[in-house]
């Protein structure tokens, strides 16, 4: 739809209409984009180009979509004719909206035959062309994509195969990149197109071997940076542990075996630091003493225990059998023997049983 100047309308062109109208009154007209968190920000240029490119494909959409078929192929060659002349003068964004025109005015009624005619005639160079101008604007991964979509139309388009390793390498996908070069020369049928592959390929090696060359650099370049010219390291200057030399383990180890075993462990040298394992005998005589010690502390707690209970006796003993106020002895006052113990008892129950 054409606006009032003549132009058609798009998103960059109404905000600049809004905003020229209501200069003199100070207010402007921003517009945001929505994220993909939900957050909103302000759209920039590239942002309203899309939208202008997007509403300016559908406005072509709408105008081709009631035309005889005859029409559509005609309109689709036109704009493809345009992105040609577009991209050879430099201006590549131009020349992608115009292929993509010329995509959106491609008919695909018709029968089968008629379709796949349509298909590689039209729209396989426009493919092609297209993902050229998107490598030329540095952007691989949409030119990666119409490549594919072209392959899927003919799996022997040379130049598919060019452009699409020409944008895995750009991806620094080499490999693929390789291996689409690979596929672009067993599929060349002219010597140029031949040509055209053998030099990408050795491209791609030269670009591997430079890349490969940058990383090896790269790492000495840490490393460097990581240890100072004594080669100390990073850490040069943290205070080390002392680490006992091999002679002193085997003098501390030496001190804790000997007394057990009669014999120091095996050497600790650099090839073996572990101490040796023990042999029958060894064991025999490690078993041995903690046996000792083990019957040793039972000994000592049971000695405890009974030196114990003979002090809680003699204290219950002097504080509450010798109180002659508070537990008088009724049968030493008889004049009886309290040292008999059995004449004792037995009066005990005697006078009990009373």
């Amino acid at each position: 739809m054409p606006s009032a100047g003549g132009a058609p309308y798009s998103y960059s062109r109404m905000v600049e209409v809004i905003n020229a109208s209501s200069a003199e009154s100070g207010v402007s007209v921003v517009v945001k984009k929505q994220c993909a968190d939900g957050t909103y920000m302000p759209a920039d240029d590239a942002d309203l180009k899309t939208a202008d490119f997007d509403m300016k494909l559908s406005q072509c959409i709408n105008a081709v979509k009631d035309l005889p078929r005859d029409r559509k192929l005609a309109f689709s060659r036109e704009m493809r004719d345009a992105g040609n002349v577009a991209y050879a003068n430099g201006d590549h964004g131009e020349a992608v909206q115009l292929y993509a025109q010329a995509m959106a005015g491609l008919d695909q009624s018709g029968d089968e035959g008629m379709r796949d005619e349509a298909r590689r005639t039209i729209a396989l160079p426009i493919l092609t062309n297209m993902a050229a101008s998107f490598l030329e604007i540095r952007r691989p991964r949409q030119a990666l994509d119409l490549c594919d979509q072209a392959l899927g139309i003919d799996g022997g388009c040379v130049k598919a195969h060019l452009r699409r390793g020409k944008a895995l390498l750009d991806l620094d996908r080499y490999a693929e990149s390789r291996a689409s070069f690979d596929a672009a020369l067993g599929a060349a049928k002219t010597p140029a197109e031949t040509r055209d592959a053998e030099v990408y390929r050795r491209k791609v090696g030269e670009v591997g071997r430079r890349v490969r060359e940058e990383t090896k650099a790269y790492k000495s370049r840490l490393q460097g940076s990581f240890a100072d010219k004594a080669g100390a390291g990073l850490y040069g200057d943290k205070p080390r542990r002392r680490r006992r030399t091999d002679g002193q383990v085997d003098e501390v180890l030496a001190e804790c075996f000997d007394d057990a075993t009669g014999a120091a462990p095996a050497s600790t040298a650099p090839a073996a630091r572990r101490p040796a394992k023990l042999d029958a005998e060894q064991k025999r005589l490690l078993n041995d003493a903690l046996i000792l010690l083990w019957m040793f502390l039972c000994f000592v707690v049971v000695g405890a225990y009974v030196a114990y209970g003979e002090a809680l006796a003699r204290h219950v003993t002097e504080t509450y059998l010798h109180d002659d106020d508070v537990y008088a002895d009724p049968f030493a006052e008889a004049g009886e023997d309290t040292t008999d113990y059995s004449a004792y008892l037995k009066r005990a129950r005697n006078v009990g049983s009373e």
